[in-house]
């Protein structure tokens, strides 16, 4: 059972009747006695793939740990039961002048993880609400990869299309448990400004800019020290990747686009943006067609705009 399950079960349960557009908050056919869901019972299978719908997070709620990754105020007001609340700032590094970086404390990153009530042999699904975030839930599905997690998903089309297809809606903060989260850490998963720097004019490298086009050219609507890309990255907005309501493109699509930049399974991508927020969402998303050699950046152009002895291009 997930952590935040548990808990509504210790408190007669949080799946109320409530108003919500678009969704049916179900109440008795939902809860059971002491309001623990009865979704999924007998354990959850391996997902269909890295990317989950709805209607499969919903039929096996009962043993998922879901993670939701918007702002505070908006899981208030409504979530997937259960689920839990972060932003991805709280793995930032405490000591790094902008948020991108990780915090290189894997013993913290252990203890934080573990008090959202996600262990290591979980199964995790995160959500976010695409197209109107930055892509948070790839972060996250990068970070917890990094960390050598292994059971991870993304509910495709995020909280719209939960709400969208009526599925129950809960209320309020979340009560997760605490687990035991153990670090396998993957240094294949992330790279920095300095291996980039040295393999400028690598064939064998893809550097890819996930950002905006007007932010590849050189505008710094988030205080960029300079403005312009590294130097030799394709352009590939994360937002690209997305089609109707916010859901990933099909599998196809999406590698006729990603190669058409550039991409293949053969080569390495070094992937950024400002924070390595949405470049993680691109790391997912090439990770969901079976592209094995992608890192993501997470210092993003923030660092390397801020750091004069590395080249700028525009």
């Amino acid at each position: 059972m997930p952590r935040g399950l548990a808990a509504m079960g210790s408190r007669g349960g949080d799946v109320r009747s409530m108003r919500w557009p678009g969704a049916a908050v179900l109440v008795g056919c939902f809860l059971c006695a002491g309001g623990v869901p009865v979704l999924g019972q007998g354990g959850v299978g391996a997902p269909p793939s890295l990317l989950v719908t709805p209607k499969w997070v919903h039929e096996n709620l009962n043993a998922l740990t879901v993670v939701d990754v918007r702002d505070a105020g908006l899981f208030q007001k409504g979530h997937v039961p259960g689920a839990v609340s972060v932003k991805w700032k709280t793995f930032s590094d405490p000591a790094a002048p902008h948020p991108g970086n990780l915090n290189p404390d894997r013993n913290k990153l252990a203890q934080l993880l573990g008090q959202l009530g996600i262990s290591s042999d979980a199964q995790v699904v995160v959500y976010a609400d695409p197209p109107n975030t930055w892509g948070e839930e790839g972060r996250m599905f990068w970070m917890l990869e990094l960390l050598g997690h292994k059971r991870v998903a993304i509910m495709d089309g995020g909280w719209p299309l939960w709400v969208a297809e009526q599925r129950p809606v809960q209320a309020g903060a979340a009560a997760p448990r605490p687990a035991r989260f153990v670090v396998d850490y993957k240094p294949e998963r992330v790279v920095g400004w300095q291996e980039i720097s040295r393999r400028l004019g690598d064939p064998t490298l893809v550097i890819v800019d996930s950002r905006t086009r007007a932010e590849y050219d050189g505008a710094t609507p988030y205080g960029e020290a300079r403005g312009g890309h590294i130097p030799g990255a394709v352009h590939l907005c994360w937002s690209e990747l997305l089609g109707a309501g916010g859901k990933l493109l099909a599998k196809a699509d999406l590698e006729s686009l990603v190669r058409a930049r550039g991409l293949t399974p053969a080569r390495e991508s070094a992937l950024y943006c400002t924070g390595g927020i949405r470049s993680g969402f691109v790391y997912f998303a090439l990770r969901w067609i079976g592209f094995p050699r992608e890192r993501n950046y997470d210092g993003s152009f923030w660092e390397w705009a801020a750091r004069p002895e590395l080249p700028v291009q525009r």
